[in-house]
């Protein structure tokens, strides 16, 4: 059984293959998360954690088809990306622009760290059933990473909040799984 965890960064999953193009993030395998070179064969499930959106609007479905060209029939892809939905309701309810600005594009710190493309549930849905995938429905995080990213998430000192504070928020991660 061979699961990839697809834009890893500094977030190591056990029982995955990590895959970062940065080889300061510690991954098992340094690739393109879109081509991904250096994978052969069918696995069982991908995990890709807010990575969809740093590619533009051609680039991001070169991803998703070849993660559907890897995955076994049967197999399953999680993916999470900021909740476009979810972010602005939360602006529209609280004008808090400042704790969305990474949510909607990216820390802007690298070349990569960009943010590109945004989904509400049924976008996402609608390109995955065009790239072949069915049994697309929510999930529940399962990693401490972004799948789990609350607003707000500093103090008014720019602190990032504690978990039982930063939880307390509003959820502006979509998680979506779908089966091949």
């Amino acid at each position: 059984m061979s699961k990839l965890h697809l834009g890893s960064g500094k977030v190591y999953i056990p029982g995955y293959i990590n895959i970062d193009s940065d080889i300061e993030s510690g991954a098992d395998v340094y690739d393109d998360i879109v081509t991904l070179d250096k994978i052969t064969g069918e696995v069982d499930e991908i995990y890709a954690c807010n990575c969809l959106e740093h590619f533009g609007k051609f680039r991001y479905k070169k991803a998703l088809e070849r993660w559907y060209e890897l995955l076994r029939e049967g197999g399953i892809l999680r993916i999470s990306v900021p909740d476009f939905e979810a972010i602005c309701d939360y602006y529209c309810r609280t004008k808090d622009l400042d704790s969305l600005y990474s949510a909607l594009y990216a820390g802007q710190d690298s070349e990569w760290n960009f943010h590109y493309w945004c989904w509400d549930f049924e976008h996402l849905k609608k390109d995955l059933k065009e790239i072949g995938f069915k049994d697309i429905k929510r999930f529940t995080p399962f990693v401490k990473d972004w799948s789990i990213n609350y607003v707000p998430y500093l103090d008014p000192e720019g602190n990032e909040l504690p978990d039982e504070d930063w939880f307390t928020g509003t959820a502006i991660a979509l998680n979506v799984e779908a089966v091949k």
